[in-house]
């Protein structure tokens, strides 16, 4: 497992998300994430309104925000499995994926 500084500049679902991480030395790279251990609502006809409402939430927390991305490994589709925790305006670390979760917008994974 590795932490990363990371900005999320997409967010494709309530468990998918695209994020520059900067590697050092002034290297960064844009990679696909899965967030690990939680599954949301696909975006389909009929789980549109909850999918939707779990990708807006994660905007709300990560999207365009510097965060830390705790990665483990590549899922089967090629995506990086990772924990985003993020630093609100009150200085709370967040963790994202815990945070879905209790608020009903995800299930464990």
């Amino acid at each position: 497992m590795y932490k990363y500084k990371a900005t999320v500049v997409n967010v494709v679902d309530g468990d998918t998300v695209d994020a520059v991480i900067n590697l050092g030395f002034h290297t960064s790279i844009k990679l696909r994430f899965r967030l690990f251990g939680i599954n949301t609502p696909e975006m389909h006809k009929d789980t549109i309104v909850q999918a939707n409402a779990a990708k807006v939430r994660v905007e709300e927390l990560l999207l365009n925000k510097e965060c830390i991305a705790d990665t483990f490994k590549p899922d089967k589709y090629g995506r990086w499995l990772a924990n985003f925790t993020v630093v609100n305006s009150t200085g709370t670390t967040i963790n994202v994926n815990e945070t879905l979760i209790k608020e009903g917008l995800a299930i464990q994974y």
